[in-house]
């Protein structure tokens, strides 16, 4: 996979905030752990969603955090006009399109 594949696939998620997020969980911590990467998945307590720890490196060492969100605000709020399905990227002049959040 590279790095428009991987876009691709997470963007394909309707990972709407508020709403169960399992399927983006379960397919990020299948491809890190592709890698040999450890992962904890941690439910929230909603009990319909979690949050993702991802563990690269060395644990007797100090490390770094990359955080990040794996849920989105919904594609009509703001006013803003939906062009294209919400959930999905299309390529449009070589790049990958998503929606913004």
């Amino acid at each position: 996979m590279n790095a428009t594949d991987i876009l691709t696939a997470l963007v394909s998620f309707p990972s709407i905030v508020g709403t169960p997020n399992a399927g983006i969980v379960e397919w990020v911590s299948s491809y890190l752990e592709g890698f040999g990467i450890t992962v904890h998945i941690l439910p929230g307590p909603e009990g319909d969603r979690a949050n993702l720890f991802a563990t690269i490196g060395p644990s007797d060492k100090a490390g770094y955090i990359l955080s990040g969100h794996m849920d989105v605000v919904p594609a009509h709020e703001g006013g803003g006009a939906v062009i294209h399905f919400p959930c999905g990227a299309m390529e449009k002049s070589s790049l990958a399109v998503a929606p913004a959040t």
